[in-house]
């Protein structure tokens, strides 16, 4: 018996159930990889663009630096 079959058999689930529900990977059980769920449970991957992300959060902390150089007089980190 394997450790799928055998961690289906403790929570009282079906030996046939095993492979579906867990993987046993070097000793350890984890869940089954997303090939195995439904099309409907997937997530959909989405493509990002890091440098525009980056380009925004640099603008950001800019204009917060720009703030606080106005109200306090000091920047960060000096």
């Amino acid at each position: 018996m394997n450790v799928a079959a055998a961690a289906a058999t403790t929570l009282g689930w079906s030996a046939s159930a095993a492979p579906l529900l867990l993987r046993a990977t070097r000793g350890a059980v984890r869940t089954a990889p997303a090939r195995a769920l439904p099309k409907s449970a997937r997530a959909e991957a989405k493509l990002i663009d890091g440098k525009a992300i980056a380009a925004d959060v640099r603008e950001e902390v800019r204009v917060g630096v720009a703030d606080m150089k106005e109200k306090v007089g000091k920047v960060p980190g000096t």
